[in-house]
């Protein structure tokens, strides 16, 4: 049995929605109500997925249509390419891109 358990920085849990999408798929989703570091476990068969638990950074809203998405942004592998894409959603006006790569 696979289980989702969405926690919080302070330990306090807040509710998933799951739902079974077809015989190998769940469909999963929650609603942050703190701006701040989450965590979000996964676990089947009573241990941890690979990659879980999986570090979340929630921020404010920020009225914007530009949105950016990808692989790239959620890890990366030495040697080979980390895309990702950039949407700018007909959003116009002074619209300018700086990248920074910070290596830590």
């Amino acid at each position: 049995m696979i289980y989702f358990q969405r926690i919080i920085l302070d330990g306090s849990e807040l509710p998933c929605r799951v739902t079974k999408a077809n015989n190998t798929t769940y469909e999963c989703g929650y609603v942050p109500n703190r701006v701040g570091p989450h965590t979000v476990n996964i676990t089947y068969g009573g241990a941890h997925i690979p990659k879980s638990p999986f570090p979340v950074a929630v921020g404010p809203y920020k009225d914007s249509r530009i949105r950016a998405f990808g692989p790239g942004l959620e890890g990366g592998v030495v040697g080979y390419p980390a895309d990702f894409v950039v949407e700018t959603n007909g959003e116009t006006g002074s619209l300018g891109m700086l990248f920074n790569l910070i290596f830590l």
